[in-house]
Formats: C-alpha cells, sequence, structure tokens
C-alpha cells in the first residue's frame, strides 16, 4: 500500500503542479524537449535539464540558469543544437519575465553529447548514479 499511495501523492504533485519551481521548469524543459526530438532527427533520446532560481521574499524573482543537455547525431554542431534548443524547447516553456539579460543558458555545457543512455553515464564504475533533490528551493 505504501509505494501505491506514494506514487499517486507524486502524481498529484504533478497535476496540481506544487513543485518547487525550479523543478517544475525542469520537468516542463524536458517533456518540450522529448516533443521536439521526435520532430527533429538529429536529436536523439538521451537529454537532462536543471534550472536554477532565485528568490527574494520567498518569491520567485527570476532564472538565473537553464541547463539542457541533449543527445544528437554526430554530424550536427553544438551552434545548430543551441540554436534549436532555445528556439524550440526553452523558448516555448520559460516565461519572458523570469528571463533577463543575466540569464545564463548552457546548451550541452559539457561539449559533444553523442553516446547517451547508461553507456554514457556509467563511466569507471560501470553504474548509473542518479540523484533527485526536492527539497523547498532548486
Amino acid at each position: 500500500q505504501g509505494i501505491r499511495e506514494s506514487c499517486l501523492a507524486m502524481h498529484v504533485m504533478i497535476q496540481k503542479n506544487i513543485w518547487p519551481a525550479p523543478i517544475a521548469y525542469a520537468h516542463k524543459l524536458a517533456k518540450q524537449l522529448s516533443e521536439v526530438r521526435r520532430t527533429h532527427p538529429i536529436l536523439r533520446p538521451d537529454g537532462k535539464t536543471q534550472v536554477s532560481v532565485e528568490y527574494e521574499n520567498d518569491q520567485i524573482k527570476r532564472i538565473d540558469t537553464i541547463v539542457v543537455s541533449t543527445q544528437h547525431t554526430p554530424d550536427v554542431s553544438q551552434q545548430e543544437i543551441a540554436n534549436l534548443i532555445m528556439k524550440e524547447v526553452i523558448t516555448p516553456v520559460i516565461p519572458d519575465e523570469l528571463l533577463d539579460e543575466d540569464t545564463r543558458y548552457l546548451i550541452n555545457p559539457s561539449g559533444s553529447f553523442i553516446v547517451g543512455g547508461s553507456f554514457g553515464d556509467s563511466g569507471t564504475t560501470g553504474r548509473k548514479i542518479v540523484v533527485d533533490t526536492l527539497w523547498r528551493y532548486g
């Protein structure tokens, strides 16, 4: 029963959008990235998103940093990927009023992302480590 109740509680949290803003925006970006990759053959299935939010008096002041990493085909430039992600993933999802000239956009910040899935993430240990944080602020 405990697992079922936890899954139901999580579903309700997502439906009511009571996740902390950084997590909610990261989830929306990930969903949009998944949709966009289905119409752009240069993008492949693996992707990661992260959003850092600045608060003032417990209210969202601005988005400080947006990170989107996406697996891609070997024949595409990082600039092409950055343009595509900005236009079709970030812009439709993130409200303009939360962005400013100091917002940092990190798109494939570690460079080329051709090998994805557990093969790309397992490193020398042979294991993939996944950490999700759900606190008041992300």
